[in-house]
């Protein structure tokens, strides 16, 4: 994963806007950028690479983007754009429709088409995904009919998509940040083909849900009683259904939820100086003994010897 940080504050004040086109341009895509506030252009981003995918936290002040045909035909990266608008303002126009995002919605827009973006007069915050249109699986003519729509961030399938890309704009790294920029194109899929009545390709729907039931199931990681059964339940599914979807993931469900909790716990024995009781109960091992066990039989050595292995390395 790449990381990368940009404010033009550390600029002199005419070289800002200047800067910050540069950005977009060399980030996103050829785009057309007038702002009346582009004297004192004050904007600060932090992007992530996750391969093919990218997010961007930015805030901005008042800004207006336009993509043309002519800067289509000067270079078309062939992405989708979904941003999250943490603070409201953000309209977008496209495909003869317009949109102006409250505060917690979000829109997808694409870069092969032109489009107007822009921002309201005070500085606001939204998280940019931007991936190949190859990456979702949807066919582009039905896409097409939710571009430049309010996709609400609040409730149900958009609620677990808003949570990830604020998870992931947050800060989170490695193994599990790269898996959750995946769970957020299935859960994307899963939430367009529902606008548009669209169906997913053969086995999309199970990969969205399954998704869906991960995302559900690192968010409940510190209740004891997390459970297939709670999960199954959760998610208005058998416990049967909920096994099925987890069998060709080459991990049950209950196994899942102990390596995720093992992991978390992991990263804590390293990351705060807590006793080993404490950091297992954060992650919903009520029995010490068992989960020092557990820990063995997993890292081949007991969680006391392991943080200090690592924090002595």
């Amino acid at each position: 994963m790449i990381e990368a940080e940009y404010h033009t504050e550390d600029l002199p004040k005419a070289e800002r806007f200047a800067f910050w086109r540069r950005i977009a341009e060399r980030s996103l895509a050829p785009m057309a950028m007038r702002s009346d506030q582009a004297a004192d252009f004050r904007a600060d981003a932090h992007c992530l690479d996750f391969g093919a995918v990218r997010l961007a936290e930015v805030t901005v002040p008042s800004l207006r983007t336009e993509r043309t045909p002519r800067l289509i035909r000067r270079h078309d990266p062939e992405r989708y754009y979904l941003l999250l608008d943490r603070d409201g303002g953000f309209g977008v126009a496209q495909h003869g429709r317009e949109v102006m995002l409250a505060p917690g919605e979000m829109t997808l827009y694409d870069s092969s088409r032109p489009f107007l973006g822009w921002t309201g007069a005070r500085r606001g915050g939204r998280v940019l995904l931007q991936f190949p249109k190859s990456l979702l699986c949807l066919p582009p003519a039905q896409v097409e009919k939710a571009l430049a729509t309010c996709l609400p961030g609040d409730a149900g399938v958009g609620a677990l998509l808003a949570g990830s890309l604020r998870e992931l704009a947050a800060g989170g790294t490695g193994e599990h940040a790269t898996r959750l920029a995946g769970i957020s194109l299935d859960l994307l899929a899963a939430l367009l083909a529902r606008r548009v009545e669209a169906r997913l390709p053969p086995g999309a729907h199970d990969n969205a849900l399954v998704s869906q039931v991960r995302v559900f199931i690192d968010g409940h990681l510190a209740d004891p009683g997390l459970s297939p059964a709670v999960v199954a339940a959760a998610h208005h599914i058998s416990t049967r259904h909920l096994h099925r979807l987890f069998a060709g993931q080459g991990s049950g469900v209950a196994a899942w939820i102990r390596r995720r909790r093992l992991e978390r716990s992991r990263h804590d024995l390293t990351a705060r100086h807590e006793p080993v009781h404490v950091v297992a109960a954060r992650w919903g091992f009520t029995d010490a003994a068992h989960f020092s066990r557990l820990f063995r039989d997993t890292y081949g050595m007991s969680p006391t010897d392991y943080r200090q292995t690592w924090c002595t390395a």
